[in-house]
């Protein structure tokens, strides 16, 4: 055999040995498992209804002399059906603020699916029947869209990785763990294209921002016809926390944060509590990534703050 002939046999050699021991060490700690679904924890939201229909404690349509009320708006990211109603940064909120005497409460306002024009209808229909002194609107992206939201994309993601392996993937396990990985990158992927697509897409696309603006005025406007102080705070989407810079959706909460601040409006950026975090380790379930009880305490400092520095609490 010719010294070319055996140097390239060596290479073939080493390749295969260096792929055999990549396989072998794959085959020993990969085991691919479907995450246990949410759905088998305990729907607190359920459990912990008021009669109004809310996740928080029951109401009275009088506000209680010398009390502070704060009507917290939002969607299932502030209702929080898999958090006890304790450990939601609602009434963390109000415990907070209600330190050294005073006395507040605070209203979680929020059902699950909610966008911003349904938050509107929620303040007109019942956070005003309540005698509130100051409202918080907690914005997630997915109000500002026709899509399926950030933890339903974790879903999808965990749909496409449980479907059996085809081809190579049935023969190796080390081609199994890289498509796998490669499928799960195209659907975050395709997610954040679909997210920033409705933001700076045609009109059609468009169309929910543009009412999401539209509901931002009019209840902007109906506050102030009020006299209630109103803050916007914007939870971000619970992935890719390594650095801001690494985050998708910055730019998009920047144009919401604009749009509010045309508005007169002070916002809160919530993304900077969750960097150099592990997001999964802030998620109820690991197919599900509504915030925890983790997720909810981490958000009470920036909150306190917040409210207090914009006149939607009591010094």
């Amino acid at each position: 055999m010719s010294p070319l002939g055996r140097r390239l046999l060596a290479l073939v050699v080493g390749l295969a040995v260096a792929a055999a021991l990549i396989e072998g060490s794959v085959r020993l700690v990969y085991v691919y498992r479907i995450p246990e679904s949410s759905a088998k924890s305990i729907d607190w939201a359920a459990r912990e209804r008021n009669s109004a229909g809310f996740h928080d404690v029951e109401w009275t349509r009088e506000k209680p002399p010398g009390t502070w009320r704060l009507v917290v708006l939002g969607d299932s990211f502030t209702m929080g059906q898999w958090v006890e109603r304790d450990e939601l940064f609602v009434k963390r909120l109000e415990r907070e603020l209600s330190a050294g005497g005073k006395s507040v409460e605070t209203l979680n306002v929020a059902l699950g699916g909610a966008d911003t024009r349904d938050e509107l209808g929620l303040l007109r229909d019942v956070g005003l029947a309540h005698e509130p002194d100051a409202v918080l609107l907690v914005f997630f992206l997915n109000d500002a869209t026709h899509l399926d939201s950030n933890p339903l994309m974790v879903k999808k993601i965990h749909a496409e990785l449980a479907r059996e392996p085809e081809g190579l993937a049935r023969l190796s396990k080390a081609w199994e763990l890289f498509d796998r990985s490669r499928r799960q990158r195209a659907v975050t992927e395709a997610t954040v294209a679909d997210y920033l697509a409705s933001f700076r897409g045609d009109a059609e696309q468009r169309a929910a921002w543009e009412d999401c603006k539209r509901a931002l005025a009019e209840l902007s406007e109906l506050c102030k016809q009020r006299k209630l102080p109103l803050g916007v705070a914007i939870f971000p989407m619970l992935m890719e926390l390594d650095s801001e810079a690494e985050h998708p959706f910055v730019e998009l909460y920047a144009e919401v944060e604009a749009h509010c601040a045309s508005l007169g409006v002070p916002v809160l950026q919530l993304l900077p509590v969750f960097l150099r975090r592990s997001a999964p380790a802030l998620w109820v379930a690991p197919d599900d990534a509504h915030p925890n009880a983790t997720a909810n305490a981490l958000v009470v400092p920036a909150l306190k703050a917040f409210v207090l520095a914009n006149g939607l609490a009591p010094r």
